[in-house]
This record gives C-alpha cells, structure tokens and sequence, in this order.
C-alpha cells in the first residue's frame, strides 16, 4: 500500500467542502498538502478523482465519487480504534465535530465549548453555525458528528435529544407599545409590523406560531442574519420572535431590547441535541452528549432565563 491514511482524510475533506481552499482552512493545512494527497492518491489508483474547475472548484469524478464512499467507511473504522484504546487507557480523545443553529451559536456554544474542553482537553472540537437545512444536510454527509438544535422538521433519519424547553418571546424596541405587556397574544403582535429572520425551516416556524393564533403575520422587513433583526427591531421597525435571549439585551447598535413571553397559547420549543441515526457515534460523541445533558440540567449556558 503506498498511500497514507492522511492522504485519505485530505481527499475526504477536498471532496466534501468541494473546494482545496475550503478544506485547507477547516483542515488547519497548507492548500498545496490537500493537492499534493490528491495528486498522489491519482496516481497510485491511475484515475482522475477531481475535475477542476476555475468556475466551479473541483468536482468529483465517478471513480471519485465512488472512492469517497469507501473512504469515509475506511476512515469510520479506523476511528473505531478509539474505542479500543478508551477501554484501554479510560482517556476519551479523537475528533469531534459540532454544528450549531446559528440563532443559538453565539449565545451558548462559547461557553459550552470551554467548559467541554477544559474536561475533555484530548478531544480536537471543530464547529459550525448553520440553519437548519444545512444541519441535517450536514449530519447525512458526516460533516458534523452532532448538532446543537431545535426540534423543528426533523427527518426520521435524525435522532433528536431534548435537553431544555424554550417559551418562546417576543422581543421589541424599549419604547415599543408591547414592551409594556407581562405577556404577549399572537392576535395582539399580529396587529404590529414584524420583522422575520429568514432561514430555511426558522422561517416556517414563526409562521406557524402565527398561525397557532389564526392570524398572519404582518411582516415588513426580512434578513437572514439574526443580529440585523436584532437591530431592526431595537431601532423601532417591529418586533419579532425568538426563544434563545442573550444576557445582553441590546443591540450591536446600542440600542436597548425588551423580551415578553408569549402567551400559552404557543407552546414551548426542544432545544437539544441531534444525531444521524445510523451514524458512527464514537467515544468523543457519547461524552458529549452526556457532558450537554449535566450542563443543560444546571442552566443553559449564556441564556437569559437560565
């Protein structure tokens, strides 16, 4: 055999960012290492594994295609000798890769990150912040080990753990007439502009939630990034939905932002933790998945109402 398991792991990773750029970064790497493993596996199997592209990146071939499924099971198993080696010496380590909702990310997987790695220092953490199309996209092609969501759309090939119940609130400017309410009807935030964050499967909850109430939403104006709605919202434009609330309860901007629960009539939302059901749960999974559910009984981490 005159290839190496990290000329594997390279073209693993080229081939799943689609990009040698890409994989370079999330691999911590030099670009010409990832052509080089390239290169060398080309030539030992005598196959073109890319089609490069100026425009496009590179793009697998089909002996590529087929050679990156034998590789990610190769990989797999050889990540099984953790376990053996876990038993052996009781010291959990290995890879572990994390996706976050993006909504949540910023609040709680800092800290949740640090308290994991100051326990489990052997364990090398990557993550990512993704909404929740590219969560389950990501868990069904071994990008991510684990995710760190709601229960929202889930398919049956997710294995979803709640760790905490979120109330959903409705979040407005200081001087906004519902900052005033001790609780929110939907009638009632129907009847005020909305600001929604536009992101696959977010989108269709705060929707929904509308439709709880048999109202629509009166939306006038859209972002997909959390923090501009955050700053819509602080400088007057509407109010807007959210059940993960940051200690800071102002805007990038600086301005001020009041929460009011909703009212019962909405019911609350699982935040907790999401698997591929025939996925490869190593150790470095297993403990995290323990470690979050110890965590989350004592508090969410960086929440507001925790």
């Amino acid at each position: 055999m005159r290839f190496t398991i990290r000329q594997l792991e390279y073209f693993l990773a080229a081939a799943e960012a689609g990009s040698i750029t890409i994989a370079a970064a999330r691999a911590r790497i030099s670009q010409p290492s990832i052509s080089a493993a390239i290169s060398s596996l080309e030539a030992e199997f005598g196959v073109n594994l890319f089609v490069r592209s100026p425009a496009q990146g590179i793009v697998l071939t089909l002996a590529g295609q087929r050679l990156m499924l034998e590789v990610r099971t190769i990989l797999e198993r050889l990540g099984g000798l953790y376990t053996v080696a876990d038993e052996l010496n009781s010291v959990v380590h290995g890879p572990l890769s994390i996706g976050c909702l993006v909504t949540a990310a910023p609040v709680i997987l800092p800290s949740l990150l640090r308290r994991f790695e100051s326990t489990y220092p052997s364990v090398h953490l990557t993550f990512a912040d993704l909404d929740q199309a590219d969560i389950i996209r990501q868990l069904r092609r071994a990008q991510i080990n684990i995710a760190l969501t709601y229960d929202m759309e889930l398919p049956k090939d997710i294995v979803f753990t709640p760790l905490v119940m979120l109330r959903p609130h409705v979040v407005v400017a200081r001087e906004h007439l519902l900052s005033q309410y001790d609780e929110v009807k939907i009638r009632d935030l129907a009847t005020f502009s909305y600001i929604m964050l536009d992101l696959p499967i977010s989108r269709e909850y705060f929707l929904s939630v509308f439709e709880t109430g048999g109202v629509t939403a009166n939306i006038t104006h859209v972002s997909k990034s959390p923090e501009v709605v955050r700053s819509l919202v602080a400088s007057g434009y509407g109010a807007t939905i959210s059940t993960i609330l940051p200690r800071c309860e102002i805007s990038l901007d600086g301005h001020p932002l009041v929460a009011i629960p909703l009212s019962s009539e909405v019911p609350p939302l699982a935040l907790g933790l999401a698997v591929l059901d025939q996925g490869v749960k190593t150790p470095a999974v297993r403990v995290f998945q323990e470690y979050c559910h110890v965590l989350f009984s004592e508090g969410i981490p960086g929440h507001a109402y925790s």
